[in-house]
């Protein structure tokens, strides 16, 4: 529901993610949502807001010309993520299951957890149609399972640094 009292539909392609819901974006052209752009929303199902924002990128006719920006679902999250320093709501853990962050959902595999997010936001009368459409999707090169960006901490190590110290050992055995 937004600030003026007026529903809000987005479609969604990644039922799954609306709890790493951070954000709304609208484009800034788009006179639809022009009230809206800087108030917050409720997150359904959830019990917290996110802010409607705005970004040219964003296709007015593309769905229902809201974009929901979740951590993450795609790389147009990523980078809105990243160039607009939203919150993080990482809700997967290392085995690709939900976490506490999606609430009554939390233990569900990503498969599980839209199923019945969607059954949540159907029971709740939230949900207004279905449709197919063609959703390009990353999958692992020998197994065909969909890639879910996951948020950890990188290591890098110097290899130049541990280059001279092996060629001085390999010197000194020879």
């Amino acid at each position: 529901m937004g600030a003026d009292g007026r529903e809000l539909i987005i479609s969604t392609t990644r039922p799954e993610l609306i709890p790493a819901c951070v954000a709304l974006y609208a484009n800034p052209h788009d006179e639809r949502y022009a009230a809206l752009i800087g108030t917050k929303v409720r997150v359904p199902l959830f019990d917290y807001e996110v802010e409607v924002k705005t970004h040219p990128d964003v296709e007015p006719t593309f769905g229902t010309g809201l974009m929901m920006v979740c951590t993450w679902g795609d790389m147009d999250d990523v980078i809105k993520w990243k160039e607009h320093e939203l919150e993080t709501r990482h809700i997967f853990d290392q085995r690709g299951r939900l976490n506490a962050l999606a609430g009554q959902f939390a233990g569900l595999s990503v498969g599980e957890a839209r199923k019945e997010i969607l059954k949540a936001l159907d029971a709740k009368r939230l949900m207004k149609g279905t449709k197919s459409l063609p959703h390009t999707v990353g999958v692992h090169e020998r197994c065909n399972t969909p890639i879910e960006f996951n948020h950890s901490p990188q290591w890098f190590i110097r290899l130049l640094d541990h280059n001279i110290r092996r060629r001085c050992w390999s010197e000194e055995r020879n």
